[in-house]
């Protein structure tokens, strides 16, 4: 783990949302660093510390091994002042590679919905309304039809790895554009930003000792597959999308294209991502094998009906 103690400041660089963030220069490299915080639960769960840095960490590698652009991340400590003692505590963090250049800046999907539906709306986006933006010339930021193609796509196959990875925060601020500009030239260059923000994956509020109730009990893990979470998105009915029930459904054409570009892959990598599960060194065992248990569960319950079914419908 690296010691970002004694790394300079980073000046230069603000970071919002709703964790609390550093900024930090090592490897003369900009990053923004997550901090683990205690579990937003009463009880004994209250003295535990979210993982969400762990979440964030392994799973931006597991979609690094799936072969899509992520942001590169280490794990890491700083020493911060604890808020009700005063006190020096070393804590956990999760470093974050800022992956824009000096003549770059993210677009965030909100943005790209202010601009396309001349409205600010609700932070999850609404199925209704990414339809209407990827089909349509509606934003000047998605501004030719290549580049919507190339949107749809990977917000579809992000999609369907937050659902293998069990991702209930993909709002619109989570994912997004690069904004480059080009010397004479008028208009921006957009680019697909690299997947980002995957702190809420895996399940990262249950606690250590919670670990291995659910994983010895076929009603808790098909609770935590077919009943939650649900993914950060809207559908037609008005209420936040199940994995499970949309993906198995094969109503949308676009993420059924997804679940065959990306089952395959995910397929082929699962050897690999248990692999590298188990070499993290700063995860439990316990965790390690709740990680595994819980992929598996979710590739088999989710992924492997829905894509036998569009196989076979398809024949």
């Amino acid at each position: 783990m690296v010691n970002f103690d004694n790394c300079m400041l980073d000046a230069f660089h603000t970071y919002g949302g709703s964790d609390k963030k550093l900024c930090r220069i090592y490897d003369g490299h900009s990053y923004m660093l997550k901090v683990a915080d205690r579990i937003n639960a009463g009880g004994s769960l209250a003295t535990s510390y979210s993982n969400s840095i762990y979440s964030e960490y392994v799973c931006c590698n597991i979609i690094r091994i799936l072969g899509i652009d992520v942001q590169e991340t280490i794990l890491g400590t700083v020493t911060t002042e604890s808020q009700t003692t005063g006190e020096q505590e070393v804590k956990p963090v999760v470093g974050c590679k800022n992956f824009l250049k000096d003549n770059q800046n993210l677009i965030e999907f909100a943005t790209v919905e202010d601009d396309a539906l001349n409205d600010k709306g609700a932070k999850l986006p609404k199925l209704t309304d990414l339809n209407y933006i990827f089909k349509k010339d509606a934003s000047r930021y998605l501004h030719n039809k290549e580049l919507r193609e190339k949107a749809e796509e990977r917000y579809w196959d992000t999609f369907i790895i937050d659902a293998f990875l069990g991702n209930f925060d993909r709002h619109h601020n989570n994912w997004g554009y690069i904004a480059e500009k080009v010397q004479n030239a008028e208009e921006l260059k957009i680019l697909l930003a690299p997947i980002y923000d995957c702190g809420s994956c895996l399940y990262p509020q249950i606690a250590e000792d919670e670990l291995e109730n659910v994983i010895n009990s076929e009603k808790e893990i098909d609770e935590r597959i077919y009943k939650f979470p649900n993914a950060a998105l809207i559908g037609e009915d008005g209420r936040k999308v199940n994995y499970y029930d949309f993906i198995n459904s094969l109503e949308n054409e676009d993420c059924n294209k997804a679940l065959a570009r990306m089952f395959p892959v995910i397929h082929s990598k699962m050897g690999e991502i248990e692999s590298f599960i188990n070499s993290v060194e700063e995860i439990s065992d316990a965790r390690k094998k709740f990680y595994a248990v819980m992929l598996k569960n979710r590739f088999e319950k989710i992924l492997v009906p829905a894509y036998e079914k569009m196989t076979e419908k398809r024949l």
